[in-house]
């Protein structure tokens, strides 16, 4: 059963110089170029999976029912990639699996609106895509600790994950906005390098210990 700590358990969680504040999280470059990042990421698998189907058919010309298992095909990779790519994560370190995560994506969204498709070949790029999707849901929260502590993590990776939920809006507003679902393709292959550019640029914030990051827990 769970319990309410007690104040005296409470006032026991360590805390260190590295847990930022979410004002002094704002003050660092990284928190700017991880948002973009996770933006970057979500976009394509975003894209994907809520038209899973329909590319099937559009685009792979694929049966009705054979289309059918886009979704299970999704859910799966989906659920793998976020075991996958976290675990790797923590063996190689993050920022080298981003660089594998947006250029799979990269390319894979690349593929997907120039080259002909049949269902072997759908099917294998929409798990590349969809596994890569789960790796970043699973790698950012895990970036964010790294990066900023656990201490806030709460409102700091609450902040972070905005930039899923732009991607999300912005999503279908891209595919309204241009004449093919294949550009809106292309489009999302294009963030997905800028997200991979970006990595070789992020850095962990050093010590931050100036006014705009002081604890509430004196």
């Amino acid at each position: 059963m769970l319990k309410v700590p007690t104040q005296s358990e409470d006032k026991h969680v360590l805390v260190n110089e590295n847990d930022f504040t979410t004002k002094g999280m704002l003050k660092t470059p990284a928190f700017y170029l991880l948002w973009i990042m996770y933006f970057a990421g979500s976009l394509s698998g975003l894209l994907v999976i809520g038209l899973s189907q329909d590319i099937a058919r559009d685009l792979g010309g694929l049966s009705p029912k054979t289309a059918g298992y886009a979704v299970a095909v999704a859910a799966v990779f989906n659920a793998l990639g976020r075991l996958g790519w976290g675990a790797l994560s923590d063996l190689i370190g993050r920022l080298r699996v981003f660089t594998l995560l947006f250029g799979l994506t990269a390319l894979s969204m690349a593929a997907l609106s120039l080259f002909q498709l049949n269902a072997f070949t759908y099917f294998a790029i929409l798990g590349i895509i969809v596994s890569c999707f789960g790796g970043f849901l699973a790698t950012f929260p895990a970036v964010c600790s790294d990066y900023f502590g656990t201490y806030y993590f709460g409102s700091n990776y609450g902040l972070l994950y905005q930039a899923y939920g732009i991607s999300a809006l912005i999503g279908p507003l891209l595919l309204s906005a241009v004449s093919q679902e294949t550009h809106a393709f292309l489009w999302a292959s294009v963030f997905a390098l800028l997200g991979l550019v970006l990595t070789f640029f992020v850095r962990t914030p050093g010590n931050f210990s100036t006014a705009g990051n002081q604890r509430s827990d004196k």
